[in-house]
């Protein structure tokens, strides 16, 4: 009778350590960075301050003097 309760035991533990690590690392996914330039499409000159937004989202950055996206 232990050797089950001892069993059901450790079943019920690995998979709430499975749903905790799952739980954990889909924040880390969600971290991703956006890099990059906007250029002109005539003359291929940086474009200050242009708006780039992620689609579906309110996430978006801004491009610096040299059109770098950080």
């Amino acid at each position: 009778m232990y050797n089950r309760f001892y069993s059901g035991f450790m079943k019920q533990r690995y998979v709430l350590l499975i749903v905790l690590f799952t739980i954990c690392t889909l924040g880390a996914f969600a971290q991703q960075t956006v890099t990059g330039y906007v250029f002109t499409a005539d003359n291929s000159e940086p474009i200050l301050g242009a708006t780039v937004m992620a689609t579906g989202t309110k996430i978006g950055a801004a491009t610096d003097i040299n059109g770098k996206l950080h």
